[in-house]
């Protein structure tokens, strides 16, 4: 998990624990914004398809979140959401386990000068990893918890189209600090264990065009282009696509 742990100092209201598996959402707040910032946020985790009884057709099976700033919330470098949802979890199977393993949590973040995201690897919540010293002295890091968390500050990445041009006034450390809190594991470790799992790891391209390249002064935020990568696996349909890369200096 990126960035140092805190102890947010603003308390916050508990949502009550949900007798089902569920999957608790704490965005506490964003910092090292413009001066005078007032920003708000949204997401949407999408777990699949589901059939309406009514009238049969699919639509997403999925939880969503939003949060308005009030009007008399302080604007400044530093906005405070202390925001917690708690969202009940689909039956767990195979399809469910793939997306916590493959698909991050996103948040869109509103109110920059650019549309900003905010990405969270939730791999973590599957493989429960030993909690450190520098957890917060809370029941969701104990050994005993039967669920797990992952918790910390993540970077605010500008969203940007092809042909936008380089936005200068977008915060490049801007950072959000959340907690998401499995109330339940997943699956257990023997289950976890009997997954057949490939790791797909690209460390290098050469002979790339020019443009492809970080120009003098430029940065990944005000870079041009967006990259995706795409591969296939035998007996998986395909091809599988990879969005959102950065090319590294």
């Amino acid at each position: 998990v990126e960035g140092e742990p805190i102890a947010p100092a603003e308390e916050i209201t508990r949502v009550p624990s949900a007798p089902k598996r569920s999957l608790r959402v704490n965005i506490l707040k964003i910092r090292n914004l413009p001066e005078e910032s007032s920003t708000t946020f949204n997401y949407k985790f999408v777990l699949g398809e589901q059939v309406s009884e009514e009238e049969g057709e699919s639509q997403d099976n999925a939880f969503t979140g939003t949060y308005e700033m009030p009007e008399d919330a302080v604007k400044g470098t530093e906005n405070v959401y202390n925001f917690e949802s708690l969202h009940v979890l689909p039956p767990i199977d195979g399809s469910i386990l793939k997306i916590f393993i493959s698909k991050p949590f996103e948040i869109n973040i509103e109110g920059l000068s650019s549309p900003g995201k905010v990405s969270v690897p939730l791999t973590e919540l599957v493989w429960r990893r030993k909690p450190t010293f520098d957890d917060p002295d809370e029941d969701e890091f104990l050994d005993e918890y039967p669920g797990a968390a992952i918790y910390g500050w993540y970077k605010v990445s500008r969203v940007s189209a092809e042909g936008d041009e380089p936005d200068p006034a977008f915060p490049a450390d801007a950072e959000v600090y959340l907690k998401l809190t499995l109330t339940e594991r997943l699956a257990g470790d023997e289950e976890l264990q009997a997954l057949n799992l490939i790791t797909f790891r690209v460390e290098s391209m050469h002979n790339l065009p020019r443009a492809w390249h970080l120009q003098d002064g430029e940065t990944n935020d005000t870079h041009l282009y967006s990259y995706e990568l795409s591969y296939e696996l035998p007996g998986v349909p395909g091809p599988i696509v990879i969005p959102d890369g950065e090319i590294l200096p």
